[in-house]
């Protein structure tokens, strides 16, 4: 993951899950696609988690930079971040 969009969707993620304090293969689904786990699906990530060697931000990684996701956060962002900064 080396381009900047691909870092901050990341970033984000691995945020979500460290705040929604839930399991972390379940998380990336509920927070990243915005879905609920398919079985197979679950069942691969907790096995690369708990038997691949793999850490939570890998899965995080895989996740972040997936078809399903890109095509959830292309049309979101196609036209630019807007910001506006918080004077408080």
């Amino acid at each position: 993951m080396t381009n900047p969009t691909s870092k901050f969707l990341l970033s984000f993620s691995l945020l979500l899950v460290l705040l929604s304090g839930c399991a972390p293969t379940v998380n990336p689904y509920n927070n990243v696609l915005t879905r609920t786990p398919d079985a197979g699906g679950l069942a691969f990530w907790q096995d690369k988690l708990n038997n691949g060697g793999w850490a939570t931000a890998d899965v995080l990684g895989y996740f972040s930079t997936s078809a399903e996701n890109v095509t959830n956060v292309t049309p979101l962002i196609a036209n630019g971040i807007s910001y506006t900064q918080f004077v408080g």
